[in-house]
Parts: structure tokens; sequence; C-alpha cells
């Protein structure tokens, strides 16, 4: 139970602080680096992004976790295009928040046509 977790949307001033926490949290996971959080970069600016149903989770003021979403299709040969939502960049939760970063921890990778988010639910776990 983390009280105090606060999930609402992404406002402009959190940019930084959302880039930071993600850079924190990937950098070495995979790989030399990090890369997430220029990602998350590209899909603010991209017109299929959907802020309305991202959000960051919030502790004592601080950026400790992210989702974003963005349009995608599959496209099943030349005929069928299909437009879904989904689920872009895994959410990043500090362990026990003290610096420790855990990559990709208790999300649900999921996307879905109505724009329903499990990720919420997810988050919301967190505070029970």
């Amino acid at each position: 139970m983390i009280k105090n977790l606060i999930i609402r949307e992404e406002k402009t001033e959190d940019y930084y602080n959302t880039e930071l926490m993600a850079m924190r949290s990937f950098w070495n996971k995979y790989y030399p680096g990090a890369s997430e959080h220029y990602l998350i970069r590209i899909v603010r600016e991209s017109e299929d992004y959907i802020p309305e149903i991202s959000h960051v989770a919030e502790l004592d003021g601080k950026i400790v976790g992210a989702v974003f979403y963005t349009r995608a299709w599959i496209v099943d040969g030349d005929i069928c295009q299909v437009r879904y939502w989904e689920f872009l960049i895994p959410a990043r939760i500090l362990s026990d928040l003290s610096q420790k970063p855990i990559a990709g921890s208790d999300v649900i990778f999921e996307w879905n046509h109505k724009g329903e988010s499990r990720i919420i639910k997810v988050f919301k776990n967190l505070l029970e």
C-alpha cells in the first residue's frame, strides 16, 4: 500500500521530471544507457498521442510513474485497417521509492479500441 499516491493527467510543467524519472528507471537496464525518456518526447509530439488517457503517478510532489497512450493501426494486408489504442510506454514505479527504480514493474500491457485502460487499475492497486 502506498499512501498519498496521486494518479493524474500529465501537465506541461511535468515533462522534464517525467523524462528524468524514465531515464533513471531504465538506465543500463536492458543495454548501456537509456532511450525511453527520448521516446516519451517523440510520443508527445506525435499527432497520435492521446494525452487525455495518459497519466502520471505522483507521490509527495514527485513523479514516480507514468503511462502514455497513442493510436496504432493493425493492417490486414491491403484490405483492412483497424484503429486501436495502444499502451506504448510502460509504467515506471520507483521500488520502495528510495531511488532504486524498477522499470516496467506492476504493468499490464493492454490495448482496446474503446480507449479503456487497465493501467490505471494497476496504479490504483498500489493504493490498496
